[in-house]
C-alpha cells in the first residue's frame, strides 16, 4: 500500500462517517486538513529525492 493509498482510505472513511452523521463538520475539516498536510509532506519528500537523483546523474561523486 502506497503512502497515498492510506490517505485516500482515511479520507473516504471520514467522508462516509460524515455522511452518516457519525462525525461533525469541524472534525471532518480537521481530518481533511491533516490529510492535505501529509500529502504535501510526501510530495515534498519525493520531489527532493527526484531532484537529488537528477543532480547526481551529472556528477561522478554523489552529492550528500
Amino acid at each position: 500500500m502506497s503512502k497515498y493509498d492510506e490517505l485516500i482510505r482515511l479520507s473516504k472513511l471520514a467522508n462516509e462517517s460524515y455522511d452518516n452523521n457519525e462525525i461533525d463538520e469541524d472534525t471532518i475539516k480537521k481530518i481533511f486538513s491533516q490529510c492535505l498536510k501529509e500529502y504535501r509532506r510526501i510530495q515534498a519528500e519525493e520531489n527532493a529525492r527526484i531532484k537529488k537523483d537528477c543532480i547526481n546523474m551529472f556528477f561522478k561523486k554523489p552529492l550528500q
